[in-house]
């Protein structure tokens, strides 16, 4: 069943992904590391990220 995912967890995910980021080779590395913990596929939290890069001038839209 899908489940509307909530501020709370978005802005965590993004959080979690940030401070993993050194621990994996990369960005998708660490996405597909904690989209298990959350309960989504990597591919939600992956936009969650490049959205918030884009919200902080990291990344071109």
């Amino acid at each position: 069943m899908r489940r509307k995912a909530t501020a709370t967890i978005c802005l965590r995910s993004v959080r979690l992904v940030s401070e993993q980021g050194n621990e994996h080779p990369s960005m998708w590395a660490a996405v597909e590391s904690i989209a298990p913990m959350i309960g989504c596929t990597p591919q939600t939290p992956h936009e969650w990220v490049k959205r918030d890069q884009i919200g902080h001038g990291e990344r071109m839209a």
